[in-house]
């Protein structure tokens, strides 16, 4: 008895599950979308995709040194003004 249940109910799911198949899908409503998207922005700037050989801008050593000390300054000031909180009787010190 327990197989012929089990046999039951996998049919109906394979049943239920071949069933969704039937309709139009998500696929063929959508298909070329993102192609389309990628030519009309391309519209705008019709040299996107295209590289003109120089290599991008970078920081350059002082400059990327002085971005991590301000970085760094700001992260101590804000982990200092946090007031630590015992869980076990809520109070703040």
């Amino acid at each position: 008895m327990k197989r012929l249940t089990t046999a039951i109910l996998i049919g109906a799911l394979s049943a239920l599950g071949c069933g969704a198949l039937d309709g139009p899908q998500g696929v063929a409503e959508n298909w070329g979308t993102a192609v389309h998207a990628d030519q009309s922005q391309q519209i705008a700037n019709p040299s996107a995709g295209e590289w003109d050989g120089e290599a991008p801008m970078v920081l350059d050593g002082v400059t990327g040194e002085q971005v991590m000390q301000n970085y760094r300054k700001t992260e101590e000031k804000r982990q200092t003004t946090t007031t630590p909180v015992d869980f076990e009787t809520l109070d703040t010190n």
